[in-house]
């Protein structure tokens, strides 16, 4: 796995950060993120994820993981991101928030823009598994949308 950039500007906008529970039982969609605080969310480091403007981004103070304090079985992730210039992050799931990077899987946020061909490190990746299909990566500092369903 590569060492992180802490340059990295990775910001989720608030209406877009939710889980759908595939369950026949019909739950309904989960705001993990109200665009106030960051009260749903375990940081790994206090004080490195702060809420602004209604995103959920890096303070002043960025580095460390930031995960859901509930725990979901099958999801849909639905999520709109934007990166700077050699960004590289992810969506972790399916991890141990005490070995996140070994002990789970990861959709990579990674400054693919312009590539002719990615690979299984490039945005939209399963880190080191699956390259994506094609690359939609928009230039640093748009707005993407990732999707992620897991059963």
């Amino acid at each position: 796995m590569k060492k992180r950039n802490n340059n990295c500007v990775l910001a989720l906008v608030v209406g877009l950060i939710c889980i759908t529970g595939h369950a026949a039982d019909g739950k309904k969609a989960i705001k993990l993120f109200d665009g106030k605080g960051v009260k749903n969310w375990t940081q790994q480091k206090p004080g490195a994820w702060e809420a602004k403007d209604g995103m959920l981004g890096p303070s002043a103070k960025p580095g460390g993981y930031i995960w859901s304090k509930a725990n979901y079985d099958n999801f849909e992730l639905a999520l709109d991101f934007k990166m700077s210039k050699r960004c590289n992050s992810g969506v972790f799931f399916r991890t141990d928030p005490k070995n996140a990077v070994q002990g789970g899987f990861e959709i990579q946020i990674f400054d693919s823009h312009g590539k002719a061909k990615v690979g299984k490190h490039d945005c939209g990746a399963l880190y080191d598994a699956l390259a994506p299909s094609s690359n939609p990566t928009k230039p640093a500092g748009e707005w993407n949308h990732m999707k992620l369903t897991v059963n």
